[in-house]
């Protein structure tokens, strides 16, 4: 779960917190990780390497909390995220 929250201007100008919350998945399958040094094995994170994963942004409250066993893909989705690391 991502929670976001920004300020917003009512009807009469005053400032009013309003939160946006969304579930997001990811799907460890999508895993890439480019190494700094390419001799290192493939899939295993060292530091200095970039890692990406993708995965599926939901209406908040649509996911369980914590770990899934969930399809990350599933339909119903809100959008898509790209996590670089």
């Amino acid at each position: 779960m991502i929670s976001m929250t920004t300020r917003a201007d009512d009807r009469q100008g005053r400032g009013d917190r309003e939160t946006f919350t969304v579930d997001v998945a990811l799907d460890g399958a999508t895993l890439i990780v480019n190494h700094v040094d390419p001799t290192q094995p493939p899939k295993v994170p060292f530091p200095g390497d970039t890692l990406v994963i993708l995965g599926t942004i939901y209406r908040g409250g649509t996911l369980p909390r914590g770990i899934a066993n969930n399809d990350p893909n599933r339909s119903r989705g809100i959008g898509k995220i790209r996590w670089v690391e």
